[in-house]
């Protein structure tokens, strides 16, 4: 994975309360210094590879032991493109009410060999766009595509 951007601003209060806008010009939401977690937010964003991770996460003693440094949510339907991710993000994004301090994509596996490989790098770069649009503090990893038949052993 390539960090996108080397630098991220927390959106959690430490002594002060923080203030988080939406898009679309609705109301900033405040969160209070006891409320807001002390551990980073991870969101670990994409297609089935996505789900199946969360999955081992959810019943392996490893991936309960992820959650002690971050609070990782998994968001992902399986059989996501690229040309749904911007409908996927923006719900995502509008749904939680915390957002991330830290994003993680793994999307395209499922547009290989159905859009030409060009075409497949310059969604890409809109997605990575789009994300740091809508979360501009936020430090964006993009994974490696890997063949949506690619099959994982736990």
């Amino acid at each position: 994975m390539i960090p996108e951007s080397s630098s991220v601003e927390s959106t959690h209060a430490t002594s002060a309360p923080a203030t988080i806008s939406r898009p679309g010009g609705s109301s900033a939401q405040t969160l209070e210094p006891e409320l807001a977690p002390a551990k980073p937010t991870v969101w670990v964003i994409g297609d089935g590879s996505v789900c199946w991770c969360a999955q081992v996460a959810g019943s392996s003693p490893r991936g309960e032991r992820l959650n002690r440094l971050a609070y990782i949510h998994w968001k992902g339907p399986r059989r996501l493109q690229m040309f749904q991710f911007s409908d996927f993000l923006l719900e995502a994004w509008s749904a939680v009410p915390i957002l991330p301090d830290v994003i993680i994509l793994q999307f395209g596996a499922n547009d290989l060999g159905l859009v030409h490989k060009h075409l497949l790098s310059i969604l890409a770069r809109q997605c990575i766009n789009l994300t740091r649009e809508v979360l501009p503090h936020t430090v964006i990893f993009y994974s490696e595509l890997l063949p949506a038949k690619l099959t994982f052993t736990p």
